[in-house]
C-alpha cells in the first residue's frame, strides 16, 4: 500500500522544517524582548489618573531593585508605597479594599522594562 495524502502532507511538512532550520538558523531561538532600563522609565502623561502613583515608582524602582524587591508586585496609592507583595493578585486585593473606587497602581517591580508594542485597530469604513 502506497504513502496517504495525510502521510505525504506530514513528510513533506518535516522536510520543509528541515530546510528552514538548515538555512535560517537564527529562527530556532525566540528574539529577546526589547526592555527599557528602570532607571529611564518615561514619565506619565500629565493627563493620566496614575500620574502620581508612576512618577512615584519611577522615583523609587532603583532602590527597590537595589534592595532585591525585583519579581514583587508594589502596591502605590498617590506618592506612597503602601507595600510590596509576592504575587499581583495579593497587591490588588489589599488595593481594592483599601481604595475601594479609587485609582491606585499595581505594577512588578523590574531592573529591566519590557517594551510594550501598541497596534492600533480600526474598523474599515461602511
Amino acid at each position: 500500500m502506497g504513502e496517504t495524502a495525510e502521510d505525504l502532507i506530514r513528510r513533506l511538512h518535516r522536510q520543509e522544517v528541515e530546510r528552514i532550520r538548515r538555512e535560517e538558523p537564527s529562527l530556532e531561538r525566540p528574539a529577546e524582548r526589547s526592555t527599557i532600563p528602570c532607571n529611564d522609565l518615561p514619565p506619565a502623561s500629565p493627563d493620566s489618573a496614575l500620574v502620581r502613583e508612576w512618577d512615584a515608582y519611577r522615583k523609587e524602582v532603583g532602590r527597590l531593585v537595589a534592595e532585591g524587591r525585583q519579581g514583587q508586585f508594589v502596591l502605590i496609592k498617590g506618592e506612597r508605597i503602601v507595600g510590596l507583595y509576592p504575587t499581583e493578585s495579593a497587591a490588588f486585593d489589599l488595593g481594592y479594599r483599601l481604595f475601594p473606587g479609587q485609582a491606585f497602581l499595581v505594577h512588578q517591580v523590574q531592573a529591566k522594562e519590557p517594551l510594550l508594542r501598541c497596534v492600533s485597530v480600526r474598523s474599515w469604513p461602511k
